[in-house]
């Protein structure tokens, strides 16, 4: 599963709509965004002031055929 962000500018658009006294139930039907992610931003944000996107620690991607294709001709 390929775990994707939100953009920097809805990030922000959700804590802005947050600071202005609307609810949580009321910022992602409005915005759009799931709740745990506007329960997570919230929360973040009090807690480091920083909306920035978490590193994605999953999987890497598959190895790319010319670069194996050469490490088997080397070994």
């Amino acid at each position: 599963m390929i775990k994707k962000h939100y953009s920097l500018d809805l990030r922000e658009r959700v804590i802005k709509y947050i600071k202005l006294g609307n609810t949580q139930n009321t910022t992602f039907k409005i915005l759009k965004v799931s709740k745990n992610s506007v329960s997570g931003l919230r929360i973040r944000y009090q807690e480091a002031e920083s909306i920035k996107a978490k590193p994605c620690l999953g999987r890497k991607g598959k190895i790319n055929p010319e670069k194996l294709r050469v490490y088997v001709e080397g070994q």
